[in-house]
């Protein structure tokens, strides 16, 4: 059980690093509030901002996500059946602002998050490149990726 100075030090840390007070336009929750519970405000808040994250959220520092553009993804598999690495440039995934927030629960003894989001399609494409074995069989190139989920 949580003690009231643990809940008030946890009400504090949440205000701080996840609503930030700076970040005027967006929606505030609080653990002590006695209309909505946590859970509910949070899962409100998120779906709330949904047209505005689409561009970026500067205050709490989210990126623009509809594109959301990351510049190099890199992985490397070192195994004895397999090594190679694949480099993945200008990986841009689509269809990220149109989100809905189905459940969203917040366990104040671990700090942790649990949620449960939909996305309607989701587009994603970058070049690829990749270069190493499977099984000494050599697999090297580059292609250009087109998908969607």
């Amino acid at each position: 059980m949580i003690d009231d100075k643990a809940a008030n030090n946890q009400t504090k840390l949440f205000r701080t690093h996840c609503l930030r007070p700076h970040a005027s336009n967006l929606p505030r929750c609080y653990t002590d509030d006695p209309k909505l519970t946590l859970n509910e405000c949070v899962l409100r808040a998120f779906n709330e901002i949904r047209p505005i994250a689409s561009n970026g959220i500067e205050d709490i520092g989210l990126p623009p996500i509809n594109p959301l553009i990351i510049p190099e993804i890199f992985m490397h598999l070192d195994t004895s059946m397999a090594n190679f690495t694949v480099t993945v440039f200008n990986y841009t995934v689509g269809g990220m602002n149109n989100y809905d927030i189905k459940d969203f629960q917040y366990d104040s003894e671990t700090m942790t998050y649990r949620f449960r989001i939909e996305f309607e399609t989701v587009p994603m494409s970058g070049s690829i490149k990749i270069n190493g074995h499977i099984i000494n069989v050599p697999i090297v190139g580059n292609a250009y990726a087109n998908c969607a989920f």
